[in-house]
């Protein structure tokens, strides 16, 4: 998958490569290491995960601790609806989107569901300059990457790092008026997928490694993907939570889940 680094000096180009080699996909079911990580809060979670997600608004998280011996939550988003059973507290939370808003605990399942099935195509639909080449540590190794920043721009706009001889999208930051950095969506470890039932070996690339970061607030949310089943069948039952009828019925905005005692260096797994 090299790519001649000659061709990518000019933004649009490069973009569209690095866009258009990821896998569009209309569902996936994985299994993954996710960590959940708030420093000012002193809260850290690291699970394993089992996702499905479905086109155009569905996920489910199933997260787990000592090989799936311990349930920690089992979250549903469907559209702007969302609900999480928490086994340890016997509580079942429910309530829209927009109430995790008000939520202390770092849980985003809405931007979880676009890392997964929403490509960056509407990078493509704005004007970007090439802003030079920085060396930088992805994923444990240097890189040389190139930085893409958009012009006119609505306050403080956003800045593109592409992997200068892979092409390979490695962060999308959104920045605020003053130019800092307040929001920004990593990816690494692009591998090819395996092929769907019955189909042909896809050339197309996914990021198994995805981080959302929120620096001024030092949240971050990581996954590490093991296995992906692309393009699977997710059926209703797969995002269908199994709740006991006896646990407490409670407003989402009052969700409370324990963190690790210790916090961890990687996700569970990792």
């Amino acid at each position: 998958r090299e790519k001649a680094a000659a061709a990518a000096e000019t933004p649009a180009p490069m973009l569209r490569a690095a866009v258009e080699q990821r896998a569009v996909l209309t569902s996936l079911k994985a299994q993954a290491s996710m960590r959940i990580l708030d420093r000012k809060g002193n809260f850290s979670l690291s699970v394993a995960a089992y996702l499905a997600a479905r086109k155009p608004d569905k996920l489910r998280i199933q997260a787990t601790k000592a090989a799936g011996q311990f349930a920690v939550f089992d979250a549903v988003l469907t559209g702007e609806d969302v609900g999480c059973y928490v086994p340890s507290d016997k509580t079942f939370y429910q309530g829209k989107i927009r109430d995790l808003d008000r939520v202390n605990l770092n849980f985003h399942p809405s931007e979880i569901l676009d890392l997964l099935l929403r490509p960056e195509t509407s990078l493509l639909l704005r004007s970007w300059r090439f802003a030079g080449v920085e060396r930088a540590m992805e994923g444990g190794e240097e890189k040389q990457v190139a930085v893409l920043e958009e012009t006119r721009a609505i306050e403080g706009g956003r800045r593109i790092g592409i992997d200068r001889t892979r092409l390979d999208l490695l962060w999308v930051e959104y920045r605020d008026a003053a130019g800092h950095p307040v929001f920004v969506k990593r990816y690494d470890r692009w591998q090819t997928l395996p092929a769907a039932d019955d189909a042909t070996p896809s050339h197309e690339v996914f990021p198994y490694r995805m981080r959302l970061e929120w620096p001024k607030d030092e949240r971050s949310i990581e996954i590490h993907f093991r296995r992906i089943d692309p393009d699977s069948l997710v059926a209703d039952e797969d995002l269908a939570m199994d709740v006991p009828e006896s646990v407490a019925t409670k407003n989402i905005r009052d969700i409370r889940v324990a963190g690790d005692k210790a916090a961890a260096g990687t996700p569970e797994g990792a």
